[in-house]
């Protein structure tokens, strides 16, 4: 009913304000991709874009902290062959850290994870992972949080994931496909949080949506890209005050020139 008074009121006016309300409406469902070959070296958390400019950041986990709790280590870049794991633990609980095959994600010893954050307001749907490096066998679990406000992983243990608002899937022998391979995760959930990480036996129970042979101890890979929808629940788009002044300006001054008009006729 507003919209159609101030219309009636100029199209100048009316076109103004067609343009704030679709300069504030939340963008629609689009079709990303998210490669992490573009780095060497190591970081805490590392951001990486889509195109279209919608940043992605991964931090590395393991099950090193007291009684099996996660916490975060570093992230460890192999250029094209994807993003490690280096969990920290290599001089005490997890000896071989830190040298190949636990240079990647692994769970020889702890077990090791990426936690991609999509950012607040954004909603992704993960349709694909690939991998880019492994060592005899890479037994993968993929998992989304569904919780409620934002996942304490370090307070969580890998059993505890599953009772406190993650669920997935598992993929046996993804190195059977080879690398630079999308796997299908069939999974139909959406979240800011998703959560990839070597198999353990604490998600024995998920489903799987590749193969059927999992055991741990002997699966170490490098994450390398993953693709889906992402969904935005806010405005992405950004209008500069001078701008959003600028417009409602013309409107300001279609409004008096009609009144204008009207008086005078």
């Amino acid at each position: 009913m507003i919209f159609k008074d101030l219309r009636s009121s100029g199209p100048l006016l009316a076109g103004a304000f067609a343009v704030l309300l679709g300069l504030s409406a939340p963008a629609a469902d689009a079709s990303v991709s998210y490669s992490f070959t573009t780095t060497t070296g190591n970081a805490a958390a590392q951001s990486y874009l889509a195109p279209g400019g919608t940043p992605v950041t991964l931090s590395a986990w393991s099950n090193g902290g007291t009684s099996g709790t996660m916490v975060q280590g570093s992230l460890s870049f192999w250029g094209s062959s994807g993003v490690g794991v280096n969990n920290g633990f290599g001089s005490s609980t997890d000896p071989s850290e830190g040298v190949s095959p636990e240079h990647a994600i692994d769970n020889n010893g702890l077990t090791d994870g990426v936690l991609l954050n999509f950012g607040v307001g954004n909603l992704f749907t993960m349709n694909s992972f690939s991998i880019g490096w492994f060592d005899s066998d890479a037994d993968i679990v993929v998992l989304a949080y569904t919780g409620a406000g934002t996942p304490a992983l370090g307070s969580s243990t890998l059993s505890g994931l599953l009772s406190s608002g993650w669920s997935g899937k598992k993929y046996s022998d993804v190195n059977s496909l080879g690398t630079n391979v999308a796997v299908n995760t069939a999974l139909s959930l959406s979240s800011q949080y998703w959560l990839v990480l070597a198999y353990n036996s604490a998600f024995a129970g998920l489903s799987s949506g590749l193969g059927s042979s999992y055991g741990a101890g002997n699966d170490a890979f490098k994450f390398n890209g993953v693709t889906g929808n992402l969904t935005s629940t806010s405005s992405n788009i950004s209008v500069p005050l001078p701008a959003t002044t600028a417009l409602l300006g013309v409107g300001a001054l279609a409004f008096w020139r009609r009144r204008y008009q009207r008086q005078n006729s």
